[in-house]
């Protein structure tokens, strides 16, 4: 289950939360609004992983943030893939049988 389809995010304010030596790490307070039920879930997960929600939701954002995909990279995976054929066209209620 991702995070996303759990919360809703309202940005508020920013709170220095960490310096290190000369480099201080600015974090945005944010708000959600989300089922009771699904927050106590996530809760439950994170403690079993020996996090906080809090550090489990900013391990999902760093990943939701840095899973961009860049247009060499896509290219790149079309040139690999160049070598499939099926062998002819398919139609279109084909191609949407499920």
């Amino acid at each position: 289950m991702l995070l996303s389809s759990l919360w809703k995010v309202k940005l508020t304010q920013y709170h220095p939360i960490l310096t290190l030596g000369r480099n201080t790490v600015v974090m945005k307070k944010i708000t959600f609004s989300a089922d009771e039920n699904k927050i106590e879930l996530a809760r439950e997960v994170a403690r079993s992983e020996h996090k906080t929600l809090n550090d489990a939701f900013r391990d999902w954002l760093n990943w939701y943030g840095s899973r961009k995909v860049s247009r060499v990279e896509i290219a790149a995976l079309f040139e690999k893939l160049k070598y499939a054929d099926a062998g002819r066209r398919f139609t279109r209620d084909e191609m949407n049988e499920r």
